[in-house]
């Protein structure tokens, strides 16, 4: 084998092993991040969470109501006075009836919000292993189409740093030859 062609054998395989470390270093960091527990977000959101600023609201509403019963209760005759009274209780009543709608729907429209984000992150765990699962087949795929080379390379040759080194060994011009370079590296 010519000098040319050693170089160019040695650039092939130089390219060629290091995709297969690129493969060998993707594959363990999906199986860290596969190992790693799947982040779920436990926590829910009570209705009470959302209810209290009514609850607030209608004791204030209460409050100003008594207050505006007590002023306006010498002036009022006695049919403009009752309905003061029931707007007095009916304000509150309404602010929390309202407050208990709007706290239900929320806190569940939030729960859900959480359960689809839990979800969301077990679909991308399962994503992952498939993922990783295809690429240790294609791997294992790229192993087969190396294994062409494993008559002129030893084991502990066949890494990039080492085909590197022969064709450095190559350029050098101290050999000519593939084999050669090989066995001078060893």
């Amino acid at each position: 084998m010519a000098l040319k062609e050693s170089i160019d054998l040695a650039d092939t395989l130089k390219s060629k092993y290091l995709k297969l470390e690129k493969m060998n270093q993707e594959i363990e960091n999906n199986r860290k991040e596969i190992a790693s527990p799947v982040p779920q977000n436990t926590g829910k959101r009570s209705k009470w969470h959302y209810f209290w600023p009514y609850l607030v609201k209608a004791a204030v509403a209460l409050v100003i109501m008594n207050i505006l019963v007590l002023v306006l209760g010498l002036m009022l005759t006695d049919t403009e006075l009752s309905w003061l009274v029931l707007f007095e209780f009916g304000i509150p009543v309404f602010l929390l009836i309202l407050g208990c709608v709007k706290a239900s729907s929320k806190s569940e429209a939030d729960n859900e919000l959480i359960k689809k984000s839990n979800e969301l992150e077990n679909e991308k765990r399962q994503k992952l292993i498939a993922d990783n699962e295809a690429l240790i087949k294609a791997r294992e795929d790229y192993l087969v189409e190396l294994a062409e080379y494993d008559n002129i390379l030893a084991p502990e040759h066949r890494n990039y740093s080492a085909v590197s080194r022969i064709k450095l060994i190559l350029q050098s011009g101290k050999v000519s030859d593939f084999s050669e370079a090989v066995d001078q590296l060893s």
